[in-house]
């Protein structure tokens, strides 16, 4: 049995598709049986691939590092902008990269092209990402006119970002010039609460937003609530 994985290795190596095979069977008495021959038909090679790519998601940097990995050597290209098939810097084995300087802001799918040496065929992709260079906006913090409660607040945000999605809200609420309390909330409506309010006295809240760039926003004043307590 061994000779035969030795031999059926050596095959895959040359990427022998049709085979045949004799094949005979020992007990422990080390009596053999007779032999049966098989014939297989089988592709032992492995077909082009582009098998990774990058970056993706969302960057807040302007010079892009395009970089893909393949299974086998090739020629690889991508097309930008008004130019097509500009070849990788590094290319030609299994690692291909290039550098995009002053890359703008915006949504970009970048075709990318490998032909490879060996079959001679071209497998296309594309690298996909976002540029992402400015905070997002709070337009509007709402808090509400009256707190009906002496112990929490409800706050809904309304926040935008031209390119990414905003990830995080870090509020800060105020009596006078004096802060209460802060903290972060996941979603443009939250609750702050474990609060001591005085009622009938009138406060602040100030929200800044993050997206998915890790960029912030400025902070946003409310026009400010009046607290109260539920049974007012």
């Amino acid at each position: 049995h061994r000779d035969l994985h030795r031999l059926i290795r050596r095959q895959r190596q040359m990427c022998i598709r049709d085979s045949e095979y004799t094949i005979l069977c020992m007990n422990g008495a080390e009596d053999l049986s007779d032999p049966q021959t098989i014939r297989l038909l089988v592709n032992f090679s492995l077909g082009d691939q582009i098998i990774s790519k990058s970056p993706t998601g969302v960057l807040n940097y302007t010079i892009i590092r395009l970089s893909l990995e393949t299974n086998k050597p090739a020629d690889c290209s991508y097309d930008y902008g008004q130019h097509i098939n500009i070849p990788f810097s590094q290319t030609g084995g299994t690692t291909h990269s290039a550098t995009l300087t002053s890359v703008p802001e915006g949504q970009y799918n970048i075709p990318v092209h490998c032909l490879f040496g060996e079959s001679g065929l071209t497998i296309s992709d594309a690298i996909s990402f976002t540029v992402d260079l400015s905070p997002p906006v709070v337009e509007e913090v709402d808090d509400g006119n009256y707190s009906c409660s002496l112990e929490e607040v409800d706050i809904s945000v309304d926040a935008s970002d031209n390119y990414s999605s905003i990830t995080q809200y870090e509020y800060e609420l105020y009596d006078g010039t004096i802060m209460l309390k802060n903290g972060t909330a996941d979603s443009a409506s939250f609750n702050i609460d474990d609060l001591n309010l005085t009622s009938g006295r009138s406060y602040v809240v100030k929200v800044r937003a993050k997206d998915q760039a890790y960029w912030w926003s400025d902070f946003t004043s409310s026009d400010g609530f009046t607290a109260l307590a539920e049974d007012s």
